[in-house]
């Protein structure tokens, strides 16, 4: 399909500047080490998997008190009263010492014990081919599409033009948050200290921020939808364990199945109200400028996704912070707030970010959603596409983007100072199929927008 589509542009290519990669410093590598251990931990003892670790931890500290209290009392009766602030503060100090000391251990044991497998690369293709939809999902116009990387294995997504119609007429899909967050299953608890300990020693950059995932399938007849909180780390222990074995080495078989999670019995994707992930919301678009210039740019090192790769203007998750941002925004004028407030804030955002241009004072966009997609390969999450048209020259904005001082320290590692911008000589979707032609280093999401924008 991608080679189709790249022969369908045509031959003429212009020459891409000579840009590089820029590397994540090696003080950013120790500090998102730092935040990883203390969010895996942070996420181990909200799931109940170190409370052994704590109770121990609180035994010994009252053990060691013992001694103290015996010589207190022994020389003078009031003698415990007055030293007993120092009495608290070493049993804080000792109860924290030996609640990290224990758990430490029990991290250890535990991720020893509960192991992941990756599944050998010939088993996902086969599973891929084998891969069906549910019914709800049929009924909704959705069919499995694959993307054929020349650079490395191919990835499959779910797409219903039906829905990118629906989206693409501007329909109101009115959200509302459930006041429930998100829960791992039971199943999959035990094995998080060895599934999240990857991220301590990989070169990507994490942020185990609050996300905002989608509890509703998207149909053609879409109304309302639903939201619900969860966080990064979580999702990468639902949403991208597709291609894992969970496995208890006390037991002779694997203890479960990652795609368990989003796929059923049958070999179905489940529509997203029925999975156990937290269908995170991703979001991507392109800026056109106002003289008809549209933005790519080109993922750092750090990134956890497309390492290195052509990307849209902006592309990034739905944090929950823009939700609130919307729903206030909406509350205020009196308006119920709906999935395109949330989508065009998002990917807005996103585009702000990841060009460094945080704290200019920036004309109003207006963005369109043209497009929803399913990603297999990051266990079914929903994924947008928006096209933002931007009431600014392409002068003006590089003007601004060569003003900046730096992007934010949330974005260092992940985007790079390699920008794009490419003539609209004829429309969209052929630029971005000559962008395609011309550079194989490629994003699933640029590809998509080919794919979206040549079916409208």
């Amino acid at each position: 399909m991608a080679d189709a589509l790249r022969n369908a542009a045509g031959t003429e290519t212009t020459a891409l500047p000579q840009v590089s990669i820029d590397a994540v410093p090696r003080w950013r590598k120790l500090l998102n080490r730092i935040h990883v251990r203390s969010q895996i931990g942070w996420l181990t003892l909200r799931y109940r998997l170190v409370l052994r670790a704590v109770s121990l931890g609180t035994v010994f500290s009252v053990v060691g008190l013992v001694p103290l209290a015996y010589e207190s009392l022994r020389g003078n009766g009031f003698k415990l009263a007055v030293d007993l602030p120092l009495v608290i503060v070493i049993i804080a100090v000792a109860t924290v010492v030996a609640w990290i000391l224990t758990s430490l251990l029990s991290y250890r044991r535990s991720a020893q014990r509960y192991r992941n497998i990756v599944i050998p690369a010939e088993e996902r293709v086969r599973r891929r081919s084998e891969l069906s939809l549910s019914r709800p999902l049929v009924e909704a116009g959705y069919a499995v599409g694959e993307f054929r990387r020349d650079d490395g294995p191919n990835e499959f997504y779910v797409m219903s033009d039906a829905v990118n119609r629906h989206l693409g007429s501007g329909a109101s899909i009115e959200l509302s948050l459930t006041p429930e967050q998100y829960e791992l299953p039971e199943s999959v608890r035990p094995f998080v200290p060895g599934l999240l300990r990857r991220l301590l020693y990989a070169k990507t950059i994490v942020h185990n921020g609050k996300l905002a995932g989608l509890r509703s399938e998207i149909t053609p007849t879409s109304t309302s939808a639903t939201l619900q909180r969860s966080r990064y780390l979580e999702a990468q222990s639902s949403d991208e364990i597709i291609d894992r074995l969970l496995w208890d080495i006390h037991d002779v078989e694997p203890s479960t199945d990652g795609r368990r999670l989003v796929i059923d019995e049958e070999g179905a994707l489940k529509p997203l109200h029925l999975t156990a992930a937290t269908n995170y919301i991703g979001v991507s678009t392109l800026v056109v400028t106002s003289d008809n210039f549209v933005y790519f740019q080109r993922q750092g090192t750090g990134s956890n996704v497309n390492a290195g790769r052509w990307a849209p203007s902006g592309s990034g998750s739905v944090d929950f912070r823009d939700w609130k941002v919307v729903r206030r925004e909406a509350r205020r004028r009196g308006q119920q707030p709906n999935l395109t407030m949330l989508l065009a804030f998002a990917a807005e955002r996103e585009f702000v970010e990841e060009f460094g241009l945080d704290g200019f004072a920036l004309p109003k966009c207006d963005t369109t959603i043209i497009g929803f997609v399913r990603l297999i390969e990051r266990g079914g999450k929903p994924d947008f596409f928006a096209v933002t048209r931007m009431p600014m020259s392409r002068s003006d904005l590089e003007l601004l983007m060569a003003r900046r001082k730096q992007v934010t320290f949330r974005e260092r590692g992940l985007s790079t100072k390699a920008k794009h911008a490419i003539l609209i000589e004829k429309n969209l979707r052929q630029t971005v199929l000559n962008f395609l032609n011309e550079e194989p280093e490629q994003s699933i999401q640029n590809y998509l927008f080919g794919e979206i924008l040549g079916r409208k």
